[in-house]
């Protein structure tokens, strides 16, 4: 099964929410502006502006494991990494230095929301919005994000669907409802130094972040560019090297519980 590109995606500025702008969000923001550039140099008309959402600050401990400096620290980390993106490349981003609250207001003036955060209540939020069943004239879909020490998945789903949809993308909350446990939250707690970051009891590999933020927004590349996709997701293992795709396939979601008649029910 494949999923095609929406024609508003091609038309129109495409508007994005990067949720979390952590080792994640800051390796998504990256590959964002390079996104931006390749759609305008292939002659999409507009390209594509991202809002960044994140209420967190940058900690000393999160230069050389993030896209922070030491002149960061103390700063905003939405605001912080979006000025430089809008400094170097002449972008009109923005950010907001909150969180990101899933609700229909906040959600509908995007076409794609990134979720880069391990919080079970974003995307209990989020997912509860999905299976609502509400539909638009343009669909929103939501690129989730989560990882361990040197593992991880992403899910590209809908959590508005269009009218013209004939195919609904199941999203992370459908594929995996464990993660709506707050134990899997990810530790945000401050730590000593980066050495800890990397090794502590919820330390992540160094790469993780940008092996999953590569896969994931290749997704989204030729989603917008071949206009057409035969996968929706990935899951990644850095420490073994290994990778594989997740189909848009009936079977395939129903490996993991997930079916149209029990998300409708």
């Amino acid at each position: 099964m494949k999923y095609f590109v929406p024609q508003s995606f091609l038309e129109n500025r495409l508007k994005i929410a990067v949720v979390g702008i952590g080792g994640t969000g800051g390796e998504v923001m990256d590959a964002l502006t390079r996104l931006d550039f390749g759609l305008k140099a292939l002659g999409h008309p507009k390209g594509i502006h991202v809002t960044a959402f994140d209420a967190d600050v940058v900690e000393p401990h999160n230069i050389g494991r993030q896209r922070f400096s030491e002149s960061d620290v103390g700063h905003y980390k939405s605001i912080a990494l979006t000025h430089r993106i809008n400094m170097s490349y002449g972008s009109d981003w923005d950010a907001e230095p909150n969180f990101f609250e899933p609700s229909i207001k906040n959600v509908e003036p995007f076409d794609l929301i990134i979720g880069c955060v391990d919080k079970a209540s974003f995307r209990v939020k989020l997912g509860q919005l999905a299976k609502s069943g509400k539909t638009s004239y343009s669909p929103v879909l939501w690129l989730d994000m989560g990882n361990g020490q040197h593992a991880g998945q992403c899910v590209l789903g809908h959590v508005i669907s269009s009218y013209k949809d004939s195919l609904r993308l199941p999203t992370v909350f459908d594929l995996y409802p464990d993660l709506a446990n707050p134990k899997h939250d990810t530790d945000d707690a401050p730590r000593c130094s980066l050495a800890e970051a990397l090794t502590g009891e919820n330390g992540q590999d160094l790469f993780i972040n940008g092996t999953l933020a590569t896969y994931s927004m290749n997704i989204i590349w030729q989603l917008l560019t071949k206009g057409e996709i035969d996968h929706h997701g990935m899951t990644v293992d850095v420490k073994n090297l290994k990778s594989a795709p997740m189909l848009i396939d009936e079977q395939a979601s129903a490996f993991y519980g997930y079916s149209k008649e029990s998300n409708s029910a």
